[in-house]
């Protein structure tokens, strides 16, 4: 097992590409003053944002663009990100397609989850032509997550057309490995700490994260 200094461990081979899916998170906040988005509903949406930002839509090897796409910070390595269609269940594929390009194998990715980072069980009713951002994420912390706080929280209405990473998200995309009870929180914390840029929001976003953690796992309160 390979061992990255702010997050444990990582399976062996995928650290790479890990690390560099985290760092798109980390360095698109320190660039924009925002987290990324992670959900637009309506293509149109997801292009805008790409041309704002100067940014460029680039095919997936084995998709049709109404399916995934790779969206790429073409004036600097500060974005690099899979976006999939959600009604697509092929959101694994994409991902192994667009670690390919990055020169890390399937089987590299084979302990790590293809994840939505917004739910696709989040999405309420109405909702259409959505697409969602992917990231490779750690099997504990991944399907721990879904089970103990996305299957609680309230649907996305269907006047929303953007979501960005929240700080819930963090916890989930930046750790190998969930806080298995209330007395983890804090440890876990200084691990999603230990991944972002320090910058005049960053305390207030961890102490933002660890409320919404605990809050929805309905343990302590800060």
């Amino acid at each position: 097992m390979a061992q990255h200094k702010t997050d444990g461990k990582l399976p062996s081979g995928s650290t790479f590409y890990t690390v560099m899916k985290r760092m798109d998170v980390d360095l698109y906040h320190a660039k924009h003053g925002v987290m990324p988005p992670a959900m637009f509903q309506g293509f149109a949406n997801l292009e805008a944002w790409v041309d704002k930002r100067r940014f460029e839509l680039r095919p997936l090897d084995g998709f049709a663009r109404d399916e995934a796409v790779n969206v790429v910070d073409k004036l600097g390595r500060t974005y690099d990100g899979i976006w999939v269609e959600s009604a697509s269940d092929r959101y694994r594929e994409a991902m192994i397609a667009h670690a390919k390009l990055h020169g890390t194998s399937e089987t590299d990715m084979s302990q790590l989850d293809a994840d939505h980072v917004i739910n696709r069980a989040c999405l309420g009713p109405g909702m259409a032509d959505v697409w969602l951002a992917v990231m490779p994420v750690g099997l504990s912390s991944n399907r721990s997550f879904g089970s103990a706080i996305e299957k609680k929280l309230a649907k996305i209405d269907a006047s929303t057309s953007r979501v960005d990473i929240g700080p819930l998200q963090l916890m989930k995309i930046l750790l190998v490995n969930s806080p298995a009870d209330d007395t983890r929180v804090d440890a876990k914390i200084l691990e999603v700490a230990g991944q972002l840029e320090d910058g005049p929001d960053k305390a207030g976003l961890i102490a933002e994260a660890q409320a919404a953690y605990k809050a929805a796992r309905k343990w302590t309160a800060l």
